[in-house]
């Protein structure tokens, strides 16, 4: 790549991503580590500097790259099997933006050869079939199932299974669908595999504090969520319903540990 072309690869990627202070001298890096010789498109440049400022966790750089690509992800997955969108999609993201070991983020094998979007989609639609492998094979250990295992966890909720078993698992498997796809990221990422607060912040470039009160938030959602349906399907007093929800709550964290498996 000549001094010319690499310019015009660094305006036209920074023009497109403005708020990302990727430095000059790493793009030049990362263009010339590519798998592939040649010099990429230029109309792909812009696809380029977004993959590397996530390859080199330039901050705002994740959440940027799911704001925009992360529709194009669930569109892919959905043409696969639109029963598994959301936990493939959250598969993909985490597979393109997070180093697993020594093992670089996905995102960094990007070659700018075909457009960011035609490439997602391979990715999303590779996911969403080792997925729908998965749950075939296992088909209690996907998210879907949380309510059957939390109601079947413990004594106390197999009482409350008797009495109220098609509501409970009903309301549980109805919230955990209506939480928002971050929200099952991040409880996937600490609960299953171990992430840290600080690692969450970092990786979605917010603070300690902030970090730890999205995890509070995406749990208490699915506690107050299911509370509410609870109340809508099921004639119990504040007391009772209180009960079970502290229930649901002790047991949760287990469940969850179990269920939101990162093979998955």
């Amino acid at each position: 790549m000549t001094i010319d072309e690499l310019r015009e690869h660094i305006e036209r990627g920074r023009a497109a991503w403005p708020e990302l202070a990727l430095r000059d001298e790493d793009f030049a890096s990362y263009l010339e580590a590519l798998p592939e010789a040649g010099v990429p498109p230029l109309e792909h440049a812009a696809d380029l500097w977004i993959a590397c400022a996530c390859a080199l966790g330039v901050t705002g750089a994740a959440a940027s790259f799911e704001r925009v690509f992360r529709s194009t992800l669930e569109r892919a997955v959905a043409r696969v099997d639109r029963s598994v969108v959301e936990d493939a999609t959250q598969t993909a993201l985490v597979s393109l933006l997070v180093r697993q070991g020594d093992r670089a983020p996905r995102i960094s094998s990007y070659s700018g050869r075909a457009a960011m979007r035609t490439w997602l989609t391979t990715v999303a639609m590779r996911a969403a079939h080792r997925l729908r492998r998965n749950l075939d094979d296992r088909p209690h250990e996907s998210l879907s199932a949380v309510s059957a295992a939390v109601v079947d966890s413990e004594p106390e909720l197999a009482f409350a299974k008797t009495r109220y078993a098609q509501e409970l698992e009903g309301s549980l498997r109805d919230a955990l669908a209506r939480l928002e796809p971050r929200q099952v990221v991040l409880l996937r990422l600490h609960h299953a595999q171990g992430w840290s607060v600080d690692r969450l912040g970092a990786f979605y470039s917010i603070g300690r504090s902030t970090a730890a009160r999205w995890v509070a938030s995406a749990r208490s959602a699915l506690l107050a969520e299911t509370k509410r349906l609870m109340k809508e399907r099921v004639q119990l007093t504040s007391t009772e319903l209180d009960s079970l929800v502290v229930l649901l709550q002790s047991n949760l964290e287990v469940s969850l540990l179990r269920l939101l498996d990162p093979k998955e």
